[in-house]
């Protein structure tokens, strides 16, 4: 069981840009006004209005649970003597984690988040898999089986001298 005596490093980002917010929340602005005009004023919303109940459906989903999601969501990384676990919450409900000798190389990089990777959250690319919330700071992680997966970061010299070090404790 992990217990927080066990960490070695720890980091936990949450989506904070404000382009973002903009998004996400105009999004929510313009599903509740047209909720309301729906339902208290009898105005329907759009060329092919939803049904009330199918519109409230997509008003908790859109409208509230993104928001909410994008509020308490981010990304949680965490070394350990032995793995390294990564969580982008709401996404995994459980941490994935990666046994430190199964990794070859470790390194701190700059790296172009929508050229390189097509965006921000869990990306696949030619350059392997990313886990990023915001910035184009990172580590860049190769394996042993020959993968590689890029881990967004604030602190990524930090992070990477911290599994190194593990790396080398654990064997």
């Amino acid at each position: 069981m992990d217990t927080d005596n066990n960490i070695l490093f720890e980091e936990h980002q949450q989506f904070r840009q404000l382009w973002v917010w903009l998004i996400v929340l105009g999004i929510s602005l313009f599903l509740t006004y047209g909720l309301i005009q729906q339902l208290f004023y009898d105005i329907t919303f759009g060329s092919q209005p939803m049904s009330n109940t199918v519109f409230v459906i997509v008003w908790l989903i859109f409208g509230m649970g993104f928001p909410l999601g994008f509020y308490i969501g981010g990304l949680t990384t965490r070394v350990y003597q032995d793995r390294l676990s990564i969580k982008l919450f709401p996404l995994h409900l459980t941490p994935r984690t990666f046994p430190l000798n199964q990794i070859k190389e470790v390194q701190p990089q700059t790296y172009r988040p929508i050229l390189d990777y097509g965006g921000w959250g869990i990306r696949y690319s030619h350059k392997g898999k990313a886990y990023n919330i915001s910035g184009k700071q990172g580590v860049k992680i190769h394996f042993k089986n020959g993968h590689s997966m890029l881990i967004g970061s604030q602190k990524p010299t930090e992070l990477a001298n911290h599994l190194k070090k593990a790396q080398r404790q654990s064997g």
